[in-house]
């Protein structure tokens, strides 16, 4: 449950926003002034403030500055309520750390969605990669674990980078960072409208349904591919391939960077949990970095079924 603080000295606001909130699963705390609306926050860290500018005692501009100044509720959004609408007053507030502000009388579906929104912003801020941006392991668990629980045909498609831990140790970690990012770019330019998120490092994951996944799949190792031979110099590129050791020290040569494209779904299969996806996508990337004689990127979707679906 998401919980609330409001402050405001006004307690037919706090009534208004407590019922508005509460009906729609939110636990509200309700406060009148700045100094109560900190004591509150420190013991019991809130998901989201509402905070009134003209309060009595310590004001709302006060207690804005002090909650930035916590590490703890650094990131909590705030969302300013005033009866002054005035441009410069606005940019003044959100220049002070607000993350929206706004203006009575208000429209209380708007004022829902606007904490609502602030909220989902912020916690996709904090899980995203701080590379490409894209949603972390805590988002991307969140996003399967809503398919499965909502019962809908979804897929689940593991992305590789292969043989990127040679290419980072010869070519850098500046142009590691850059194949990584390419990577990220396509698969968002790909998967517009579906949830893309990258776990760390050389892995990603596409969740959508089965028939977008498999289209990402063929056109992300198609577009990838062409351009894999850009991250290389002419020497290598010429090669097909780079020198340089492995993981136990041993020099060997390693092919141009690729992908391999694990895609699973509950069309034939039962799932209930994450971790089922997480094994049976690794399977799948393990079988596929097997293939002898393999060159460039490649993709399987998991045909396999359970009996107890099929029957």
């Amino acid at each position: 449950m998401n919980r609330l603080l409001v402050a405001d000295d006004d307690i037919v606001f706090q009534k208004l926003v407590t019922r508005l909130f509460s009906g729609t699963g939110w636990e509200v705390a309700a406060v009148a002034d700045g100094a109560a609306a900190l004591a509150e926050a420190r013991r019991v860290t809130p998901d989201a403030i509402i905070l009134d500018l003209n309060m009595p005692g310590v004001g709302g501009r006060e207690t804005l500055l002090a909650i930035r100044r916590r590490a703890a509720m650094n990131r909590v959004p705030v969302i300013i309520v005033s009866g002054l609408d005035s441009a410069e007053e606005k940019a003044a507030d959100l220049g002070l750390g607000a993350d929206d502000y706004v203006t009575k009388p208000f429209d209380p579906a708007e004022l829902l969605a606007r904490v609502e929104s602030a909220v989902k912003r912020t916690r996709r801020n904090i899980n995203s990669n701080p590379l490409t941006g894209l949603p972390g392991a805590p988002a991307i668990e969140e996003a399967a674990a809503r398919r499965i629980k909502a019962g809908v045909a979804f897929a689940f498609a593991y992305i590789d980078i292969d043989n990127f831990k040679a290419y980072n140790d010869r070519y850098g970690y500046f142009n590691g960072d850059n194949v990584i990012k390419t990577v990220a770019a396509l698969l968002e330019d790909l998967a517009a409208g579906e949830f893309a998120g990258h776990i760390g490092g050389d892995d990603f994951v596409l969740v959508s349904t089965p028939g977008m996944a498999v289209r990402v799949a063929e056109e992300l190792t198609r577009r990838f591919d062409a351009l894999a031979p850009g991250f290389y110099n002419l020497e290598d590129r010429e090669r097909g391939c780079i020198t340089t050791r492995d993981r136990q020290g041993n020099e060997h040569d390693f092919p141009l960077v690729s992908l391999s494209i694990a895609v699973v779904t509950n069309e034939r299969r039962e799932i209930s949990h994450y971790a089922r996806l997480a094994d049976l996508s690794s399977e799948i990337k393990s079988y596929l970095k097997g293939l002898p004689g393999r060159k460039g990127s490649a993709w399987l979707k998991d045909r396999r079924g359970d009996a107890a679906k099929e029957a």
